[in-house]
């Protein structure tokens, strides 16, 4: 008996506490990242390279490239995964004209701009 009011006990404090604040922590109507995405999508110049600097504005993008199917003529690059060959390779799959450094280097812009010139980089950045 002593074990299944320890087990109540246990459980109830937490799943009430969810269950009292779960509107308060929900992100289910946040639209934060889908509104980052759709500005990119409408300021991006055509065939463009988005050249993304964090997790927040390359997965916001990614899914909205890959996912959503919007502006498929946007190549979009995660600057921080670049300098990795199994990314590099992923990429030369994604985007059969992008043409990439063999190694990324502080000015990975300036590279992809070199080595792309017919199409304009679009660098992003989310500030917290």
């Amino acid at each position: 008996m002593l074990f299944l009011l320890t087990t109540v006990a246990l459980l109830w404090f937490p799943l009430r506490s969810i269950w009292l604040h779960h509107a308060a922590i929900s992100l289910a109507d946040d639209r934060t990242a889908a509104g980052f995405a759709a500005l990119v999508a409408r300021s991006a110049p055509p065939n463009a390279i988005v050249l993304t600097a964090g997790d927040q504005d390359t997965f916001a993008l990614w899914y909205w490239h890959f996912v959503e199917g919007d502006r498929p003529d946007v190549a979009v690059v995660a600057r921080g995964l670049v300098r990795f060959p199994w990314y590099r390779d992923h990429l030369r799959r994604l985007y059969p004209d992008l043409i990439l450094p063999e190694r990324a280097e502080s000015s990975l812009a300036g590279q992809l701009a070199t080595l792309n010139p017919s199409r304009l980089i679009f660098p992003t950045q989310v500030t917290p």
